[in-house]
């Protein structure tokens, strides 16, 4: 049965996205949460920051508003951290294609 299914609409391919400010932020909210409740916070942190999801939008808010709209504590700090270091060129999305994993993730570990 699954042979046919290939057959009909081809290869599944993997389909990665380009390493945003956005996907990231997504996946620190998501994190250790169910995907309905984590979805219902992203969801309430965007419709504060805005779309598409950018730095600036992250630090314009208040930790009072990111911990009403779900993030805890540890999270809301990991999101600010991000933002400010995007924000300032210390992370740069733009060149994790170029790097070795290792790179990347030193990078976004310090």
């Amino acid at each position: 049965m699954l042979a046919a299914i290939i057959e009909k609409v081809g290869a599944y391919r993997i389909n990665y996205d380009d390493p945003a400010f956005a996907s990231l932020a997504e996946a620190i909210v998501y994190q250790q949460l169910h995907g309905k409740a984590a979805a219902t916070i992203f969801k309430r942190v965007t419709d504060l920051a805005g779309l598409p999801l950018r730095p600036e939008g992250i630090l314009k808010l208040t930790e009072t508003q990111l911990r009403q709209a779900g993030l805890s504590k540890q999270k809301l700090s990991y999101l600010r951290d991000l933002a400010e270091k995007t924000r300032s060129g210390e992370v740069r999305f733009d060149c994790f294609g170029e790097m070795s994993d290792e790179e990347v993730i030193e990078q976004l570990t310090r």
